[in-house]
Order: C-alpha cells, then structure tokens, then sequence
C-alpha cells in the first residue's frame, strides 16, 4: 500500500530528479567520458579522486590577490588584548560540524593562556551561512565567541586577524582560506594526512592532528606571532596562492584549448 500526501510533491519531485542526476553522472563517467572526452579538469587532487577520476588535469579556481606582493605591512606590535582567530563555515563547503571543534580548541587556548598568565585572551570570530539556528544560539552565549553571519565585506573585516582556523580535516582549501592567505591571516589546520595538504606546518600554515596539538602550536605561535605571521605569510603566498595567480591559471586554459584546436585540425 503506497500513502501519498499531496504535500509532499516538491520532495518527490526534489527526490527523483536527485536519482536522476546521480544516474546520469554515473553513466557518464564511467561509459562515455573516456571515448568522448579529450581532457577533465579538477579544482584539486581531492575532488578529482572522489569523484572517480584518477587522470584528471589539476587547475585551481584563480583569486585575485592584491597584496601579492606585500604581505607583511604593518605588522607591529601595537597589538590590543585580544588574539582574534577567525573562521567560515557553510553546509556548502565550510563544515557545519566543525563550528564545536573550533569553540573547544578557543575555549582550551583560553584557559592555556590564563594558566600562564598571559594578560590576552582569544576571540573566535564565526563568519558564514546556513548554519542552523539552534546553533548559532548556543555560540552566541559563549563570552569568546562572535557569530559575524555572511558579510559581502569579508576580506576587509578579516584584515589584522591572527589565525584562520579550519577546524576540519578535509584536505581542500576553499575560497575563504584563501583571501585569507591573501590578507596576510595564518591558516591553522585540522589534517588526517599531513601529505594530502597544501599546508607544511611551520612553513605555510599550522597544521594539527587533534584539537589538543592545536591548541598547543596556536598558543605557541602567539608567543612570536609578530614574526611567525610574516613568514608563514610569505611562503604561504609563495606556495599557495601563486599558483592560483589569475596568469598562472590562463597557462593551463591555453594549454588545455590549445590541444583541442590542434585536435579538431
């Protein structure tokens, strides 16, 4: 016997067209794409992988970084009482689930830094979209923790910020770490495998295996941040965002196009 309310068509419909898509995709990729296809791209390795395709032309999405080439201005030690660490969160790509990772990780480098009486104190600052409103609740009554929603000005309010924590494990930078880089920010990194990041601990970023070993490397980071921000921040524009340099990205397109107009000759 099949209950049907008419209430529910949208999710059907939404249902089916999922299964449809999904199918399509399936279908495509491992029947037709070989013998049709002359290349596939892929934002990263990652992506490439999931999605079935181990031969895959890497070319990242491009950004256009203005302070390319001065990312260590005014770094001074006029520095307030506050350690502001920054993060972005989304169903879309940020991780909804990471946001109590994030809150626990500020809420121990916290309590670290009145252990040793540091006279500076640590502020999470939660940018993004979607994120449900039970938690946004929650966060919102932590006393070091600010819910800052989607702003359209993001790269300007991110300017000064010590750290942007990606308190998840998935190896993909996104677009928000990487205006991020772009302002001169650290990121700090969750990994399950240090081998699969674009991060080098120490070098580019901050990469961790748990949330304890975070708290540890942030807090000693804070100590010299001064001088730790503005190398990290070098080589981090060096090894990162370069190679997502809006000219660098036109290479590989010329070279992807170039091949099909010499194949279609």
């Amino acid at each position: 016997m099949l209950i049907y309310f008419r209430s529910d068509k949208k999710t059907f419909r939404r249902f089916f067209k999922l299964v449809y898509f999904m199918v399509l995709w399936n279908l495509y990729r491992y029947l037709l794409s070989r013998s049709v296809i002359d290349y596939i791209t892929s934002v990263s390795r990652i992506t490439a992988r999931e999605n079935g395709i181990h031969d895959a032309i890497i070319v990242s999405n491009p950004i256009l970084c203005r302070s390319l080439d001065d990312p260590c201005k005014d770094y001074s030690m006029s520095h307030n009482h506050n350690f502001r660490i920054i993060t972005y969160v989304s169903i879309g790509g940020g991780k909804i689930e990471s946001i109590p990772i994030a809150v626990t990780i500020v809420n121990h480098l916290n309590k670290l830094l009145k252990k040793n009486n540091l006279q500076i104190s640590a502020v999470l600052e939660i940018y993004g979209k979607d994120i449900p409103d039970n938690i946004i609740q929650t966060i919102s009554l932590l006393p070091f923790v600010k819910y800052m929603g989607y702003v359209s000005d993001f790269k300007d309010r991110i300017k000064g910020a010590d750290i942007f924590l990606m308190a998840y494990t998935f190896p993909e930078l996104g677009h928000a770490p990487t205006e991020a880089i772009c302002s001169g920010v650290t990121l700090a990194k969750l990994t399950a495998d240090p081998t699969e990041e674009e991060i080098v601990d120490g070098f580019n970023g901050i990469l961790a295996t748990s949330p304890y070993e975070m708290v540890v490397k942030i807090y000693n980071y804070l100590l010299k941040r001064d001088e730790q921000k503005c190398y990290i921040a070098k080589n981090a524009i060096s090894t990162i965002l370069r190679k997502r340099d809006p000219k660098v990205i036109s290479l590989y397109w010329k070279y992807i196009l170039g091949g099909l107009l010499d194949h279609e000759r």
